[in-house]
């Protein structure tokens, strides 16, 4: 498993192609994520230590499950916009591949652990964040067989729906949150 996320973090397709072409993959791929959710929530918990335990508590709950809920979401939407706005002739692909590839794909954020660190943290973190565009456009590349092109807009036109649904969800969390310290008030 190790040696795949190596293999994945160096944008090697063919690590892609072997996971895609395998559904025994499948369960390694979820393990793969929760390794790097963990991880990268473990930097956001120390990040946020300063504040106190509880904040640093809610970043680590938060980190996991945004790694975890965006590999989820990332796939979901990659598979649509892959088979359909964005398919060629040549075009196939079910979710499992979706899954397996992405799941890969999200090992840079292991460079969330470093968040923490003054001064270089935030460059870490967004290091991470580019590294995992890069791998998820070779591992969409790979799984519905796309050009690099059509990859690369699949990759665009995900983060663009994830964005929006995250601030949705941001807005409607805090009206939520508006609404419910209104009432204990």
């Amino acid at each position: 498993m190790i040696g795949r996320m190596l293999r994945a973090c160096r944008l090697d397709s063919s690590v892609f192609e072997l996971v895609e072409n395998d559904p025994s993959y499948s369960a390694e791929a979820r393990r793969v994520v929760l390794v790097v959710a963990v991880i990268a929530a473990t930097g956001a918990g120390l990040h946020s230590l300063s504040i106190g335990v509880e904040a640093a508590l809610v970043a680590f709950l938060g980190r996991g499950l945004f790694v975890w809920f965006g590999w989820v979401a990332w796939a979901a939407i990659s598979e649509w916009l892959g088979t359909t706005l964005t398919a060629g002739e040549e075009t196939h692909s079910d979710m499992g591949e979706a899954f397996r590839v992405l799941a890969y794909a999200q090992t840079p954020w292991i460079l969330g652990a470093f968040v923490f660190l003054p001064r270089v943290g935030w460059a870490l973190f967004l290091l991470a964040g580019l590294w995992v565009l890069a791998a998820g456009t070779v591992a969409i590349r790979q799984a519905p067989d796309f050009s690099t092109s059509r990859a690369v807009l699949t990759v665009i036109l995900g983060w663009v729906v994830m964005l929006a649904v995250f601030i949705v969800l941001t807005l409607l969390a805090m009206i939520v949150r508006a609404a419910l310290g209104g009432m204990i008030s």
